[in-house]
């Protein structure tokens, strides 16, 4: 169910996966951030951009280093955060019980600013020619060449800006997810519409929820071959554009 904030309950929940990040922890433009070097490609990188949230335990990294083993490109989360302890989770409680103010301070116009800021430093200091995100808003700039669409969060998950998408996308398709299912017909239909317009795709995943592919729970089969192949489809996707 969505509340009147625009979050359903798989927003503000979520399960840490398991391991121990192996990349590391630098400083971009005067930020601590982390970053997972590729294997093979250092003139190309991936921004993932997380929710207002953040991204639970060390998810976030641990998604950076896969993706950065896989596609062989350099990986940046565009909001880095390091393990939560007691404190830390404490904090989060005391944020979601006082989200009006939260979500004020994070709404989808600051949060494009910090991704864009954080890419723009990426392009200044590393020099990369190439950079795909895991973004919906961004999409429509010129920061990004390819980018990943993996069950947005309001108010950036609008049928309006998916239109404004003017580069490659690759959608990953949660099977319960209010707000993306309320146009993800609708915009697969615009896409095939348009003429020599850039290349996309879109797969649905079976017994799955909004959030799947960032924090699932591996208890449940279904949701761990799910996230396996959303991860699989990441790597295909800008092994192929980016």
């Amino acid at each position: 169910m969505e509340s009147f904030s625009g979050l359903c309950e798989h927003c503000t929940t979520g399960y840490a996966l398991p391991g121990t990040p192996t990349g590391s922890t630098v400083t971009l433009d005067g930020t601590i951030a982390y970053f997972s070097p590729g294997s093979t490609a250092h003139d190309k990188a991936i921004v993932i951009a997380t929710d207002i949230f953040g991204l639970p335990g060390g998810n976030n990294q641990l998604i950076a280093d896969e993706l950065a083993k896989r596609a062989g490109v350099d990986v940046w989360p565009a909001k880095p955060a390091l393990r939560s302890s007691l404190w830390d989770k404490i904090k989060l409680y005391c944020l979601i019980l006082n989200w009006i103010p939260f979500i004020i301070r994070n709404r989808g116009g600051v949060l494009d600013a910090r991704i864009e800021n954080f890419t723009k430093s990426l392009k200044r200091e590393k020099k990369y020619e190439k950079i795909g995100g895991i973004v919906i808003t961004l999409a429509a700039t010129d920061l990004f060449s390819t980018v990943v669409v993996a069950h947005p969060s309001p108010p950036g998950a609008s049928l309006e800006n998916a239109k404004k998408i003017k580069v490659p996308s690759s959608w990953i398709c949660p099977e319960e997810d209010h707000r993306l299912n309320s146009f993800r017909n609708e915009a697969e239909a615009f896409f095939a519409s348009r003429q020599d317009g850039p290349a996309y795709e879109f797969k649905d995943y079976k017994g799955t929820t909004h959030g799947f592919a960032a924090r699932p729970n591996l208890a449940i089969p279904t949701v761990k071959d799910a996230f396996l192949e959303s991860l699989q489809q990441t790597v295909a996707w800008f092994s192929r554009t980016l």
